[in-house]
């Protein structure tokens, strides 16, 4: 019974997190400092799939998120940014908002999934430069109310 309790608990705590692996590559087998065999550094590299995985991402799509955190990344771009609403929205407004995003990237570069986004390196760039043109139009505006609101603070301040 304590163990099924114990490989339950286990069970619990790895579905509540997201496992990240660290893959761990020796330079050399006499274990010195600054020894270096780059034989044996690119042989382990290739035996751990790490040089295919970078070559894969570089080519393919390197950005991956599910809807809500897809639209906390770039709420800028939604037309409902309001706090909270990527837990407030059905999936099927999320999907329809996470579209309307990827459309800014253009072309297949960016796509929508099930239940995630994908998107090319280049499609995440061209978001990010949407998302930095939009904050610089709005900078001015924003810099007005935060001094207005600050001007109503100094006022209140000297009346009492």
């Amino acid at each position: 019974v304590q163990f099924l309790q114990s490989i339950q608990d286990l069970m619990n705590e790895l579905d509540s997190s997201a496992p990240h692996f660290i893959r761990c590559i020796k330079p050399a087998a006499s274990k010195k400092p600054r020894d270096w065999v780059q034989l044996t550094v690119a042989d382990q590299l290739h035996c751990l799939s790490i040089i295919e995985t970078l070559v894969m991402q570089k080519k393919g799509f390197v950005y991956r998120k599910d809807f809500t955190n897809f639209l906390w990344d770039f709420e800028t771009l939604s037309r409902l940014s309001v706090k909270g609403f990527p837990q407030v929205a059905g999936e099927a407004q999320a999907r329809e908002l996470c579209e309307e995003i990827c459309g800014m990237a253009g072309g297949p570069e960016a796509q929508v999934g099930k239940t995630m986004v994908f998107m090319t390196g280049v499609a995440h760039r061209v978001v990010l430069r949407r998302i930095k043109e939009i904050q610089l139009k709005l900078e001015p505006a924003i810099v007005f109310v935060q001094n207005q609101i600050r001007g109503l603070a100094r006022q209140r301040e000297a009346e009492e």
